[in-house]
């Protein structure tokens, strides 16, 4: 009896870790480490990418990639180096190029982690495009009144603040888009540089490191969620057992 009770726990467990692993697999908007950029939808997408680059030689790496970025019409927007054992840049790339341009980094050796985010945004970009619409027909049609000649020294005055209103949300509503639409146009790719010159075991162990955390984690959160599950299933098994004692006692 205990020997089918634990089975059944087993059982319980690895059905539980396999739904729980392929869930996992299919969260939206994270990629497995593939170039996924698609060029033919029409949604507003932004994309933001991290590595973790390994090198002997950082610098060739950061020459190499910055030649890449300036090649592609893109930029540096931020950067720290204090040393030659590591460095973070932070590159704009623009995003129609983005897919050749992530190739070529891959294309290094060193590669040790590459995560690619995306975050759609067309429902804010329309949304933004529809507030700026309205408040242009508005400011339009304040100024349609302004030049009709025939308002009070108060109307006119009250229209003149309603106007400058409509400005400071024009304003707003213009840079608010230049900066998303930005965000659209150009990629964010992040690349941490590490030297591993120093011991060859230096990247592996790094990345071993993290594999072991994720699987950890994963582990943990498997039992996590499958206590119920195992309370429910020992409550019914003892049940069992006890009925049948108390069949056998009779």
């Amino acid at each position: 009896m205990k020997k089918r009770f634990f089975a059944i726990l087993v059982c319980i467990f690895m059905v539980l870790c396999f739904a729980s692993c392929s869930s996992k697999s299919s969260i939206p908007g994270v990629s497995d480490g593939n170039n996924v950029v698609d060029m033919s939808s029409t949604n507003k997408i932004v994309y933001t990418v991290g590595y973790k680059l390994y090198s002997e030689d950082i610098n060739t790496y950061i020459s190499k990639i910055g030649t890449w970025v300036k090649e592609d019409g893109g930029h540096i927007s931020e950067s720290n180096q204090e040393n030659n054992d590591y460095a973070l840049y932070v590159y704009k790339v623009p995003t129609e190029k983005l897919n050749g341009f992530l190739d070529k980094v891959d294309s290094l050796g060193g590669v040790a982690n590459k995560k690619i985010k995306t975050k759609d945004v067309t429902s804010t970009y329309n949304e933004l495009e529809a507030n700026i619409e309205m408040l242009e027909a508005r400011k339009t049609a304040y100024l349609n009144l302004l030049n009709t000649g025939s308002l009070t020294k108060a109307e006119i005055i009250e229209i003149n603040d309603a106007l400058d209103e409509v400005e400071i949300k024009l304003i707003v509503a213009y840079k608010e888009l230049a900066q998303l639409a930005n965000q659209v146009d150009y990629s964010t790719v992040t690349i941490n540089y590490y030297n591993n010159s120093n011991t060859a075991a230096y990247q592996f162990f790094n990345s071993y490191g993290g594999y072991l955390v994720s699987i950890f984690t994963t582990i943990g959160t498997v039992i996590l969620y499958s206590l119920p599950f195992l309370l429910v299933g020992s409550i019914i098994i003892m049940i069992i057992i006890i009925t049948k004692k108390k069949k056998k006692s009779e």
